[in-house]
């Protein structure tokens, strides 16, 4: 147990440190729970893409420092997919599948050799809470585009 929590914490400093992966990861997105249309840009949260558009998440607690990273959502034929970005980073990490239900979201990328999820739980119309492997909190703002 101490070896994976080993493990964990070495990907995410990894990640937050300098998202300096050279692998580039599979766009293999799965379909969702959820269909639907093409999404406008001016799309209402509460329509079934609340997560759709450009999100400020700060994780607490890593020893690396918390932080900032960008994720960006949108809807390609009818589901989620979308990249995530350290705020001061270069490379962006596109999510190799993207789970969403009703009130949450599972974003899953590599970091290095490492699988790695992320869930965004709705707070409110403008902002998520959730955690990075379960095991490091974040918080989440909307983006103005």
């Amino acid at each position: 147990m101490k070896n994976l929590s080993l493990i964990i914490l070495t990907v995410i400093i990894g990640l937050t440190i300098s998202c300096n992966t050279s692998e580039k990861t599979k766009d293999t997105n799965k379909e969702t729970t959820e269909t639907t249309a093409a999404v406008k840009e001016e799309q209402v949260p509460n329509s079934g893409s609340f997560f759709v558009g450009k999100w400020k998440i700060i994780p607490s607690g890593l020893p690396g420092g918390d932080n900032p990273m960008i994720v960006s959502l949108e809807r390609k034929d009818g589901n989620l997919a979308g990249t995530l970005k350290g705020e001061n980073a270069p490379e962006v990490i596109e999510f190799y599948s993207v789970t969403e239900k009703a009130e949450s979201v599972t974003l899953n990328f590599k970091s290095g050799e490492h699988d790695v999820n992320m869930t965004l739980y709705k707070k409110d119309d403008n902002n998520v809470t959730g955690s990075i492997m379960g095991m490091f909190n974040l918080v989440g703002s909307r983006m103005d585009e």
